[in-house]
């Protein structure tokens, strides 16, 4: 009688697939009669993309909302 085999995984596995990152924002002068200002970002981490988005922001300014929109393939890979 054999031994079983042992499985083994053929090759070097898939490195993880990047996520892209997508953040909407607004911001404005707090109290301004001008329209805010909108930003659309996209990145592959987190901070980085926070990081632009807060250097893209004139001083003075407040953000008014900010959305991440999730990566449309996020929803597939669960």
């Amino acid at each position: 009688m054999h031994a079983p085999r042992e499985r083994r995984s053929c090759g070097t596995p898939h490195p993880p697939r990047r996520r892209r990152i997508e953040i909407h924002a607004t911001a404005g002068p707090l109290g301004a009669d001008r329209p805010a200002d909108c930003y659309v970002l996209v990145g592959d981490d987190y901070a980085s993309v926070l990081t632009d988005l807060m250097a893209a922001v004139p001083s003075g300014w407040v953000l008014l909302s900010v959305d991440v929109v999730p990566d449309p393939g996020e929803s597939q890979n669960r």
